[in-house]
């Protein structure tokens, strides 16, 4: 008798802690690059839904502002509508899922901006973000903040002389 209460007690442990967990929705930005001083450049906010994700909301900030513009957002998210708008530092979306028995697919956002005059480091951070399931209801997230670095770009052409300058 006492066996038998311990293998069942060994089967309820196994199912509990080897359920599978709730997958949450993520939000993340990509380490990515770019040059200063380059128009149409972008960098991406990728997506990755959760067990009932319904819709999300964002605003991802660049710091420091001045050393890029952004001039534009478009989404590819799955069967859904999302809605961004930008200013020339931040970037705000909304996602809301096109059925209530259909969830949001993994996709991403692009975001189009022009390369400030310094090279180096933008981070790029979420302000804020909320995850919503089907219904209406939160959901819990995640977000991971990331960095786009800006470089000086390509250098000029190097001239070379043979024989050497100044030589016959």
């Amino acid at each position: 008798p006492m066996k038998n209460h311990i293998y069942k007690l060994v089967s309820v442990a196994a199912l509990l802690f080897g359920a599978p967990a709730a997958v949450a929705q993520n939000l993340a930005v990509p380490a990515q690059t770019g040059v200063i001083n380059g128009a149409g450049q972008t960098f991406v906010i990728n997506f990755t839904p959760g067990a009932d994700s319904g819709a999300f909301d964002f605003v991802l900030n660049a710091a420091p502002a001045a050393n890029l513009t952004i001039t534009a957002a478009t989404a590819t998210i799955p069967n859904g509508t999302t809605n961004c708008s930008v200013t020339a530092s931040s970037v705000s979306c909304f996602s809301n899922a096109n059925a209530t028995t259909t969830d949001l697919g993994a996709g991403s956002i692009t975001v189009t901006y022009t390369g400030g005059a310094t090279a180096g480091a933008i981070n790029l951070n979420f302000g804020s973000a909320n995850f919503f399931n089907q219904v209406g209801g939160t959901e819990p997230g995640t977000t991971t903040n990331g960095t786009l670095t800006l470089a000086a770009g390509p250098s000029g052409p190097a001239l070379g002389y043979a024989p050497a300058a100044g030589s016959a």
